[in-house]
């Protein structure tokens, strides 16, 4: 019996009639930890279900009423953050931020980025000059946190940090006699504050530890199922609980990220009449008011009366009109999405006042219900039941299915917050970084699904249909692989070697044949009673007929837009016309190096398929890239505030004490294979050190570092024609030289195979030193010069360990961007000559899938063509060395 039942019944036992407030994070929740209690025989009386939240507002209706203060939620105080955003544009107060385009997804992340700061504690006052990466950018952040704690007082608006602390400032008290709190789910800083005020000592409070019992998995039965595609793995569970006869109200399914599982649940469950619910929700999109939602919005998009600078709250008022007056069936779906739609509008009415361009209000409108859900509940009788990991602690549903659990789903932002980024955020106590909340939740969800109780069933997806490309289990369930199978040794190998074959399209027999499309595919490959098999395929596999199609154009490839040649190109595509597309050095040598490949990679967004991953090595060599760079960073940082230089006889044993340090945080988050391949990995990283610290110390120069992994995303350089474009980038290091000059840094952990003394833009193939020059001296271009930008390859295998390119070829940089960028606007993406020695196309991996290059090939022959004008200035490049 687990720990936490014990100290339940104990309480039970001992407060039997008193007063309880049971805390959860939701109301959902609650009530299915209440139906777990009671299967354990725990009856906890006159118990009542509260969130942090519901608890304090509670407590604090009559003070709220009294003073007419009003509490809104995150999506109001976004609304709040528009407004200061934009009269701070309008005022031109901002200068960091000053480029910021206030889209939907900026004012999001900005808004949750404002809460998250003040759900720790903090407000404008706590902001430092010297915690930020420019003074500009702390400046910008104190004036748009000021003017929304401005704006919050001024209105009467408390949003969730300001209820708390006004709960902790006017001194409210609980006088309920029991508190009981399960500690899995964390509080915030300032909830955590309030909680412990309005808790006096006299309240007796219990924290239960849902984990307490470890080592208890006799009840533990793993089952491991694999699936080719997401709907397969849904499907797959569906036949398997028919099979088995489960019932669907003992069961539930439970995902690391609710789409696509979600939709295609709903889909699945309207087609054929299976009763589920959803912890979270389904997609507003699926009501009858989202629908005429969309369909007026589409109306004034297309009414060309409508044009130009509009007034945003005068089309939300057309949507909302038709939104009001149209008629629905009569659904709780309709009518509480009717609800949320009105309420949405009506909110961005009052706020969304200042004219802006037709298209980006149109935008605006777009985004504005997309994400919102409707439907969510808690499990019902003889439903089955969807939701989120983290509900499974409280749920007594004896069969749980743990889906998606590929790589590439483990919870956690993938990227940092470009809002408080995680070096910002370390001066902050109360502010976690996005790195430690990421291992915290992947933790956290090893601890849920190794300890589960009853039939667990791990599954994940084999290949992502969508972006055709094969994907490989999670590090959790390999963990849950080996503690089933009792061996620490299996790795991920094992698990497709004991596997069986993935689920698939075709149904194992045709009783379990959902649809006439499934009955017709296990009659075709199963049976092979289909005579006309490539009309079958064309009929349900539109895209093979799209795909024939290709492949007999490639076999006398023309120039068109198979190959490259597009005719009447989008701007939204050139920098110089599109303000939003920020230029990068990778992007212009992409373009330089194979058009073809920019086409595909930038304007198509087509991504290479994942690699099967390398069982015998712990880090993909991108990863393994950014550990090193992040070592050096530490490194030197921490020589530059002791004030040394570089030294093997006095820093080997910090540099390699870092290395260790960094390699265990990145093993939290990147299991290795085994413990063998790890030590291989991290002796060779720090061998590495040792090398780079060794060219670090001989390689003489007059030059001091004064800044690290400085990241610029938004400045803007002049073109011959005075058109201008904006880029980004992120320097490793910037050294101060003794005449004031500045020198650029970059570290590179590969070969310099392709880089030469000789050769300084090499056709326009290495362009990042000038770019970066060019980008840093517009910082503040009265007081920076930069003197050299210098590669410095700490790889043992490079032939030179720095290339340094004097910074004064800047107008050959402006003649070469502007060819490229020519090019784009042209629509010209012609594929690069195949080129053995340098070895363009044998290392791109869309040659592999795509082009299948080879020496003397059609598609190089092109590029040659004289025929083609578009081509001239491309073939121009050759001459820049």
């Amino acid at each position: 019996m687990s720990n936490y039942i014990s100290a339940l019944k104990e309480i039970s036992a001992d407060h039997q009639l008193a007063s309880k407030i049971l805390l959860m994070p939701g109301f959902s929740s609650g009530n299915q930890f209440i139906h777990k209690l009671v299967d354990a025989n725990i009856k906890l009386l006159n118990i009542n279900i509260q969130t942090v939240f519901s608890l304090v507002k509670s407590l604090m209706e009559a003070d709220l009423f009294r003073n007419d203060l009003e509490v809104i939620d995150n999506f109001h105080s976004t609304f709040l953050v528009y407004r200061v955003l934009s009269e701070l544009h309008s005022k031109n107060e901002l200068e960091y931020l000053n480029q910021l385009a206030l889209t939907d997804g900026v004012l999001r992340m900005l808004a949750d980025s404002i809460q998250e700061y003040r759900m720790a504690g903090y407000t404008s006052d706590d902001l430092n000059a010297n915690d930020f990466i420019s003074n500009k950018k702390k400046n910008d952040l104190f004036k748009i946190l000021n003017s929304y704690e401005s704006r919050l007082k001024s209105s009467n608006y408390l949003d969730k940090a300001g209820l708390y602390k006004r709960a902790v400032e006017k001194d409210f008290k609980l006088s309920e006699e029991i508190l009981i709190k399960p500690d899995i789910f964390e509080l915030t800083p300032v909830e955590e504050s309030c909680l412990n005020s309005i808790c006096p000592d006299s309240l007796k409070k219990y924290q239960i530890d849902i984990f307490q019992d470890k080592n208890a998995q006799q009840d533990m039965n793993f089952e491991f199922l694999n699936a080719y595609g997401s709907s397969n793995e849904l499907i797959n569970i569906i036949r398997g609980l028919k099979e088995q006869n489960i019932k669907l109200d003992n069961t539930a399914v439970y995902y690391l990220k609710k789409e696509p599982y979600s939709q295609l649940l709903y889909d699945f469950s309207i087609e054929h009449n299976l009763p589920v619910t959803f912890a979270r929700g389904i997609s507003i999109k699926n009501s009858q008011p989202a629908e005429i939602y969309f369909q007026e919005l589409k109306r004034i998009d297309n009414d060309f009366s409508i044009s130009g600078v509009v007034e945003p709250d005068d089309l939300a008022g057309m949507i909302l009109e038709k939104v009001k007056s149209d008629g629905l069936t009569d659904t709780e779906i309709n009518r509480e999405a009717r609800e949320v739609v009105i309420t949405k509008l009506e909110l961005f009415i009052r706020y969304f006042d200042i004219p802006e361009e037709k298209e980006v209000v149109i935008e605006r409108l777009e985004d504005l219900i997309v994400g919102e859900r409707i439907g969510s509940g808690s499990p019902e009788p003889g439903h089955l039941h969807l939701a989120p990991y983290q509900d499974s602690i409280w749920s007594n549903r004896h069969n749980k299915f743990f889906i998606g659990l590929e790589d590439k789903n483990m919870p956690g932002a993938r990227n940092e917050d470009p809002v408080l980024l995680d070096r910002e955020r370390s001066s902050y106590s109360s502010l976690k970084t996005r790195s430690d909340k990421n291992r915290e939740e992947i933790q956290k969800l090893k601890q849920i699904i190794l300890s589960s109780k009853g039939n667990t069933r791990l599954s994940y997806s084999t290949f992502n249909i969508i972006e055709n490309r094969e994907q490989s289990p999670s590090s959790i369930y390999l963990e849950a692989f080996r503690e089933d199978k009792h061996d620490d040794s299996l790795d991920y190998s094992d698990i497709k070697k004991l596997m069986p074959a993935p689920a698939g399209f075709v149904p194992p027999d045709k009783e379990q044949s959902f649809t006439v499309k499934d009955y017709w595919l296990y009659k075709y490959i199963k049976e092979n009673e289909i005579e006309n098999n490539q009309e079958l395929l064309e009929y349900f596999y539109p895209d093979f007929k799209a795909g024939m199609k290709v492949l007999t154009l490639q076999v006398e490839p023309e120039f068109n837009q198979y190959t490259g040649n597009i005719d009447n190109p989008d701007d939204r595509f050139d920098p110089r016309e599109n303000d939003d597309l920020k230029v990068s050095a990778s992007r212009l040598e992409t373009m330089a190096k194979c058009p073809y490949q920019y086409f595909l990679k930038y304007i198509l967004n087509i991504s290479t398929p994942e690699q099967e991953k390398d069982q015998t090595t712990w880090l993909e060599a991108f990863e393994k890239g950014s550990l090193l760079h992040r070592i050096y960073r530490i490194f030197f940082e921490k020589l530059t505030d002791m004030n040394e230089e570089p030294s093997v006889a006095k820093h080997l044993d910090l540099i390699l004490e870092i290395a260790d340090q960094e390699a265990e945080k990145l093993k939290a988050d990147i299991s290795p294979p085994n413990d063998n391949i790890y030590r291989l990995e991290l002796k060779n990283i720090r061998k590495l050190c040792r090398h780079f610290l060794n060219l670090a110390e001989n390689i003489e120069t007059d030059s001091k570092p004064i800044s690290f992994e400085y990241g610029f995303d938004d400045i803007e350089l002049s073109l011959s024609d005075d058109s201008k474009i904006n880029i980004r980038g992120f320097i490793d290091r910037i050294d101060l030289n003794e005449d004031g000059s500045y020198n650029i840094i970059d570290y590179k952990t590969g070969s310099d195979y392709s880089f030469s003394t000789n050769n300084y833009f090499n056709q326009g193939q290495q362009l990042q030193h000038a770019l970066y020059a060019a980008a840093y001296e517009r910082v503040d271009e009265d007081n920076i010069d930069v003197k050299n930008s210098i590669y410095f390859f700490v790889a043992p295998k490079a032939n030179t360990p720095q290339y340094i390119r004097t910074n004064n070829r800047q107008d050959t940089l402006i003649e070469i961007i502007d060819i490229l960028l020519s090019s784009i606007s042209e629509g010209t993406f012609v594929p690069a000559p195949y080129d053995r020695e340098r070895t363009i196309c044998r290392i791109c991996d869309f040659n592999k899938n795509i082009c299948e290059r080879d020496e003397n090939d059609a598609l190089t022959n092109l590029f040659n063509d004289d025929s083609h004008d578009k081509l001239v200035s491309l073939r121009r490049l050759k001459s820049y060395d």
